[in-house]
């Protein structure tokens, strides 16, 4: 029996990781499509810059639900608080770099390997490029040698670069300009004084602050973003409260928003801080989003997404630290407003055009880092065996256009309506369905799920 798994960053990691503890039936063999040299990082935990930490506490970093303190533990035995005494905060949370929950997770997938058992994790290192069905096999075909047949299949890429749309091609060959900040090289080129602009002003646009400083940079960052909102800072983590006490998750948006102020005003009236709610409602959040019909969700993604992720996707105090220190000291400055218009001419600095609720002002920088997030547009994507997945009618896209249509268990639905019974997807490209896929409890959870229909598959009667 073989699985396929497109896409080995801490998703495709996570299900290997969760399929090597299920009680399987016959021997299985899972091959990992991943261009990396390590299974576990992806995107996320490949950066190495010790300013990028992780966003929650290391007691919070689960692989499995039932190792809460596995991370930590790793942690102060490796005597990594030695090597950074900024790790902990004033309570005594840490926060590690993010390169060591990576290692911590690759650690998992090496052992995972050595162990045998009736699960073997090879790793294929090259891009799946197409994907293709038959009556007996998937068929997989990567960058090197022979497709690899499988009976099940996995799909687990991300979301498209950040788009440079907004620039209207006047940066693209800019030498001053960063089109994406997670390159390794991202910010060596920037000197120590000069201007930098930022286009977005969410987590990503934190990490680059965070590494600007830790480089000793001292000139002056500008941060715009159409609502100007910085993400907030961590202050409790488990739901105090339930957000729908049981009752039926309501059937349309007016019902929801209603819900959700009733919920907002209980919260406050009983004491709870903001976090207390989003942790509440973060729970409930899937059974609540696939009640609501799909112009609802297209109008609370295109309106409310954004005041969401900043409550949802909060920054370790030390970053945090760092934004209120440059703001105060007015060498950071965040605001609203859209990049209307863009200015590179050869030799001089770039101008970036802003309109804004106070009117159109210019910024000139001589760097400009595109920080406006992956493009959640499933169109726009340049993976090819996603794109071999809608052209050959295995899988299509979702209801708002952001990710692939899958079952509440996570099968594929096919171009036709059908469900695709031998192919599972899981992560980014799942918001659609799941509305929140990112976060580390909601890929591990999403992981679990997905192992345990696998299991199921391979240890049916008469399968």
């Amino acid at each position: 029996m073989r699985l396929a798994i497109v896409g080995g960053g801490l998703s495709g990691a996570s299900v290997a990781l969760h399929l090597a503890r299920a009680p399987l039936g016959e021997s299985v063999e899972a091959v990992i499509f991943e261009p990396r040299p390590e299974i576990g990082r992806g995107l996320a935990y490949s950066t190495y810059d010790p300013a990028h930490r992780v966003n929650v506490p290391s007691h919070r970093m689960l692989v499995f639900s039932d190792e809460r303190m596995a991370f930590t533990d790793w942690l102060l035995a490796r005597g990594e608080m030695e090597r950074d005494t900024a790790m902990a905060d004033p309570n005594g949370d840490l926060y590690p770099a993010r390169h060591l929950f990576g290692e911590f997770v690759c650690e998992r997938v090496r052992g995972a390997r050595e162990a045998g058992g009736a699960l073997s994790i090879l790793h294929r290192r090259e891009r799946a490029l197409r994907i293709e069905e038959r009556a007996d096999a998937i068929l997989v075909h990567g960058e090197k040698g022979e497709p690899l047949e499988a009976d099940y299949l996995v799909f687990l890429a991300s979301h498209a670069v950040p788009s440079t749309a907004w620039s209207g091609g006047a940066l693209d060959a800019h030498p001053g300009f960063v089109a994406d900040p997670w390159s390794p090289d991202a910010l060596d080129a920037i000197g120590a004084h000069e201007a930098v602009a930022i286009v977005g002003t969410g987590l990503t646009m934190s990490d680059m602050v965070a590494g600007l400083e830790r480089r000793g940079h001292q000139g002056p960052i500008v941060a715009v973003s159409r609502h100007g909102l910085l993400p907030l800072g961590q202050d409790g983590f488990e739901p105090v409260f339930d957000f729908l006490e049981d009752r039926t998750p309501p059937a349309s948006l007016a019902a929801f928003l209603s819900l959700l102020a009733e919920r907002r005003r209980a919260a406050l009236a009983a004491g709870h801080a903001w976090q207390d709610l989003a942790n509440a409602l973060r729970r409930d959040l899937p059974a609540l989003w696939q009640a609501l019909p799909p112009e609802a969700r297209r109008k609370l993604a295109r309106r409310l997404r954004v005041y969401w992720d900043v409550h949802r996707f909060r920054i370790a105090p030390q970053t945090g630290a760092t934004l209120a220190r440059l703001l105060a000291r007015g060498q950071l400055s965040v605001g609203a407003g859209h990049v209307e218009g863009v200015e590179a001419p050869a030799g001089e600095r770039i101008a970036l055009r802003v309109s804004g609720n106070s009117g159109t002002r210019t910024i000139l920088a001589d760097r400009v880092i595109n920080c406006t997030g992956p493009d959640t547009r499933i169109a726009h994507s340049g993976n090819s065996a996603l794109r071999s997945l809608f052209s050959g009618g295995l899988a299509r896209p979702d209801l708002l256009g952001i990710g692939l249509d899958v079952t509440p268990e996570g099968f594929l639905v096919r171009a036709d309506g059908r469900v695709n019974p031998r192919m599972l997807a899981s992560g980014p490209l799942t918001r659609g369905t799941f509305a929140e896929t990112v976060g580390l409890p909601e890929v591990t959870e999403r992981a679990a799920a997905v192992a345990g229909e696998i299991a199921r598959k391979i240890n049916a009667p008469g399968r």
